[in-house]
């Protein structure tokens, strides 16, 4: 997966202009537990290519903190898309999830995902636009946010979306 030239090569940090490999997630530990705009991936091109019939999933960013919010909206700005076969999809999924530092390498996640903007095949709606979409409840005190592609059956063109990733938070 291609994910641009804005990730942190420190993968606890959120430093501008710096490199991720692509085996590296990008781990948002501090966020912002009061609220607000938090940017998760800045206007980043996602390239994928699954086997025919299969899904892959990136993770985004890994701990974000949201001790405070009681309600949160994902927001997914579509820049651009190169999706040309019916069938291939890409999600960003959120979940809940805990870091835990009695078990560091331990990855505790809540197997329901409490937000998903779907990109599709198709021209319309025109690029750019923008997928607003509410959390379900509750929302822990961290979340993750990934990038899942599902490939159409029986081809493994590759396929993309040009991003950007962001949550709002509102405190209660």
């Amino acid at each position: 997966m291609y994910r641009g030239p804005h990730f942190p090569s420190d993968p606890t940090a959120m430093a501008p202009n710096s490199m991720l490999m692509a085996s590296q997630p990008a781990i948002l530990e501090t966020g912002n537990p009061y609220g607000g705009l938090v940017c998760v991936s800045p206007k980043i091109l996602y390239g994928f290519q699954p086997s025919a019939s299969s899904v892959e999933t990136q993770v985004i960013a890994k701990y974000v903190n949201t001790t405070l919010w009681v309600s949160s909206v994902l927001l997914v700005a579509v820049h651009a898309k190169n999706i040309t076969v019916a069938g291939q999809l890409v999600d960003v999924i959120v979940h809940n999830t805990l870091y835990s530092p009695e078990d560091p390498s331990a990855d505790i996640l809540d197997p329901t995902i409490r937000a998903t903007a779907s990109i599709a095949f198709g021209a319309a709606p025109a690029v750019p636009y923008l997928l607003p979409i509410a959390f379900t409840t509750p929302i822990a005190s961290q979340v993750r946010v990934s990038a899942r592609a599902t490939q159409a059956a029986g081809t493994s063109t590759a396929f993309s979306a040009t991003l950007s990733i962001y949550l709002v938070g509102r405190l209660g």
